[in-house]
């Protein structure tokens, strides 16, 4: 029996994909209607297969040829130059080389930039992009713009075009400012659907309540409602050829506290440790969550062991419930913080880390369901 759970890569057709139909709808109109939007989501809501799907459903518009639309990824980018390759070439591959072929489409797209585009055979031997040249300060942000306002001359042919970059806020680690020329871009071009996206939900909403306020629709996503999550677990595990109660698939859920890409992970380990049976129990769900922990143990050890001792006190002790109240005394002793200040440090220190995070409900807790788990179980040891 194949595995049918997957959570290691990006999804983005049934059965896989599961639910999002108002938020794809959203942004799938959006795309259609020549606007924009900013969307932020933590890491492991099921962003990127979101985008994809939205890019999928979008170039099906009769009203957006193929092509018209297409996603940057930009979170593996190296330096700002990393950048603007990747959305140089995601415009030339996209829009542009839809629209009149890839050598024309170049020649079109590199007549107006500087520093110069060059497109070379990688080694798979598919096109190339690559930005050569050694601009001062700030000229990356600026090719990126030009590449845009190039991109929104399509509409003058009554075509929509649709660029869409995930990991914005990535790009703005690299490029200081980069939200400002996207803001600007929107200020004077017309009629472009641009959805600017990202998982580092703190720095995303400093870029939406900043440079990225108008820039479009602000979206966030929120967890797969559970009664939806456990019969998409239901659905794909008796698919495969194994039960699931649906006892089961809730305890799946609770375990991973909803979060989408953990409750498919959890999923994937208890049905793998099932085997032959022909149904998935509450005895290989917990068997699954072991192994799950197990693989992660060395690299959890020293990422606690790397941190602060503050830091390191915070995180344990909310491995054993939310805190509403980090800065009461009763908990700054606990953890060994000093001063509001020590403690304030500390927090701002594992959000950046992606370690802690506010619940909308109020309370401080840990992002990682996995990592919780594991504490608990360390501490029981």
């Amino acid at each position: 029996m194949t595995n049918p759970f997957v959570f290691a890569s990006p999804v983005e057709r049934p059965p896989q994909f599961v639910d999002r139909e108002s938020e794809l709808r959203a942004l799938v109109g959006l795309m259609r209607s020549g606007q924009g939007a900013v969307l932020i989501s933590p890491r492991r809501y099921g962003k990127t297969s979101l985008l994809r799907r939205a890019v999928i459903d979008a170039s099906r518009d009769r009203t957006i040829r193929a092509g018209m639309c297409s996603l940057a990824e930009v979170l593996a980018a190296q330096g700002a130059k990393g950048v603007a390759e990747r959305i140089a070439s995601t415009v030339l591959f996209g829009p542009m080389g839809g629209l009149e072929g890839k050598l024309k489409g170049f020649q079109r797209l590199a007549a107006g930039l500087r520093p110069r585009l060059v497109l070379t055979t990688g080694d798979d031997g598919r096109p190339k992009l690559a930005l050569e040249g050694a601009p001062a300060e700030g000229d990356w942000s600026q090719a990126v713009a030009d590449t845009v306002v190039v991109l929104a001359g399509l509409r003058k042919e009554n075509l929509k075009p649709v660029l869409v970059i995930d990991e914005f806020q990535r790009a703005e680690e690299l490029v200081p400012g980069f939200g400002w020329v996207f803001k600007d871009l929107t200020d004077r071009v017309e009629g472009l659907s641009l959805v600017l996206a990202g998982s580092k939900r703190h720095a995303m909403q400093q870029l939406a309540d900043g440079p990225l306020q108008r820039v479009g629709a602000p979206m966030y996503l929120q967890k797969i409602e559970r009664g939806i999550m456990v019969r998409h677990l239901l659905g794909l595990s008796g698919a495969a050829g194994k039960r699931m109660a649906e006892p089961v698939a809730e305890r799946i859920y609770d375990l991973m506290d909803g979060v989408p890409r953990d409750v498919h992970e959890l999923a994937f380990w208890a049905f793998e440790v099932a085997g032959n049976q022909m149904a998935v129990s509450l005895e290989h769900v917990e068997a699954g969550l072991e192994t799950a922990l197990g693989i992660r143990s060395d690299g959890y050890a020293a990422r606690l062991n790397a941190l602060a001792p503050v830091q390191g006190g915070v995180v344990v002790r909310l491995a054993h419930g939310a805190q509403p109240e980090p800065y009461a005394q009763a908990f700054m002793g606990a953890v060994g913080a000093k001063s509001t200040t020590s403690m304030r440090k500390a927090l701002a220190a594992l959000v950046e880390a992606e370690l802690v995070e506010r619940s909308p409900e109020g309370p401080w807790r840990l992002s990682d369901p996995m990592l919780r788990h594991w504490l608990v179980r360390r501490a029981q040891a």
